[in-house]
């Protein structure tokens, strides 16, 4: 009897081995394969973790990201905005976003957005787990869009001018003919001829 159970016990534990390993390699193909890049890094940007998009983004192999420092990748313009990230992040200690330029292998810029939290675990103190999406084509479609803005409000700008022009050119002009029609009434009024101006078959004007 004893070995009957000692043999059912061996199966249990054969059987749950099994499942584990299966649930591992689930996870590790979902973090690997995941639609967005993912890593994990010290509090210093040194790349600890990283899936297979994230080098994929980068193009260059996982294994060459280990242990490298992810400043590396970055535009230099935009590394003073990951520097104010991780101490936001190791701060405050809530999830913090960002958007920065990262830089391929072949050189060729585009636009990421990064999503930190940090790893709570006692044995991972100064982690944190980052997700990076590209958002290139989002950061175009809103360049663009801001490049029409400017456009039609330099156009009505450029309208509202002219027609300010428009309107002090109009007063001018009614101002002239004004003075215009003063002068000649003054001179009609000192000429010694008798003067009178008939419109619609009525006298508008007649000198004295």
């Amino acid at each position: 009897g004893r070995q009957v159970e000692l043999e059912i016990e061996a199966e249990a534990l054969r059987h749950g081995q099994q499942e584990l390993e299966t649930y591992h390699r689930y996870y590790v193909d979902l973090y690997d394969f995941a639609p967005v890049g993912c890593c994990t890094f010290y509090k210093d940007g040194l790349i600890l973790h990283a899936n297979v998009t994230f080098a994929q983004l980068l193009g260059v192999e996982r294994e060459g990201l280990i242990k490298t420092p992810l400043f590396q990748y970055i535009l230099e313009d935009d590394q003073e905005i990951f520097i104010q990230h991780l101490d936001q992040l190791f701060t405050a200690k809530t999830p913090q976003h960002c958007e920065i330029r990262l830089r391929r292998a072949d050189g060729a810029p585009f636009y990421a957005q990064l999503e930190s939290c940090l790893r709570h675990d006692e044995r991972y103190t100064g982690q944190c787990w980052t997700t990076i999406s590209d958002i290139s084509e989002r950061r175009q479609a809103h360049d663009t869009l801001e490049g029409l803005v400017r456009q039609q409000t330099m156009k009505l700008h450029v309208t509202a001018e002219q027609l300010r022009e428009e309107v002090e050119q109009r007063r001018r002009v009614g101002e002239a003919l004004q003075e215009t029609e003063r002068q000649y009434r003054i001179l009609a009024q000192n000429l010694s001829d008798g003067i009178g101006i008939i419109q619609d078959g009525k006298f508008v004007f007649a000198n004295v």
